[in-house]
């Protein structure tokens, strides 16, 4: 019997193949994310392909998949599976370099609507451990969103427990996906899904 390794979601390289490599499924998880229905997506077009290595020892990947939602959203996933000090910094950086996108030219209106998802393999916030988070610019006083075009949010993959009965039960499914540990374990979940 042949001794092979698994690589599962969390794997940079398989992250990137799996994504980058089928529109449908990048468009499942991007729709699951953002807690649309399918049929109110037409599209979305990966913004950043990634050359990848010919296999998982040989990838040089940035862990970023930037995509355009029906050509109005930019959606940005970053997949960080080992605990980063100085992430809300980080990811705040990453939500402003997919925002800024205007051309000469173009008008402050033309920019799009941005949305920065880090599917964390740690909890960013140990004091308020949260399963699934949504970040906005807000009056602390009056609740008054700042814009309608900021939004940062956080699937933390260790908080499957905390997640209620009211959370999308596609959500707890992909966030099962990227915590798999084994083919069996992983086959299991899609069904009798592709």
């Amino acid at each position: 019997m042949e001794n092979t390794r698994f690589y599962g979601m969390q794997n940079d390289f398989m992250f990137h193949a799996v994504l980058q490599n089928s529109p449908r499924i990048l468009k499942h998880l991007v729709c699951t994310l953002m807690r649309l229905d399918e049929k109110e997506v037409t599209d979305v077009v990966l913004q950043n392909p990634i050359e990848l290595g010919k296999s998982v020892s040989e990838k040089d990947c940035v862990l970023d998949i930037k995509a355009l939602l029906n050509g109005t959203k930019v959606i940005n996933i970053e997949l960080q599976v080992h605990r980063q000090r100085f992430w809300p910094e980080r990811s705040l950086l990453y939500w402003s370099r997919s925002y800024d996108s205007l051309e000469r030219g173009q008008e402050y209106s033309d920019l799009k609507e941005t949305c920065h998802i880090g599917i964390l393999g740690f909890t960013l916030f140990p004091e308020n451990p949260d399963f699934y988070a949504e970040y906005r610019i807000m009056n602390q006083r009056t609740q008054q969103c700042y814009t309608d075009k900021f939004c940062i949010r956080v699937l933390d993959l260790t908080q499957i427990e905390k997640a209620d009965e009211a959370t999308d039960q596609k959500l707890i499914k992909w966030a099962r996906i990227f915590r798999a540990r084994s083919e069996k374990e992983l086959q299991e979940l899609a069904g009798d899904e592709e």
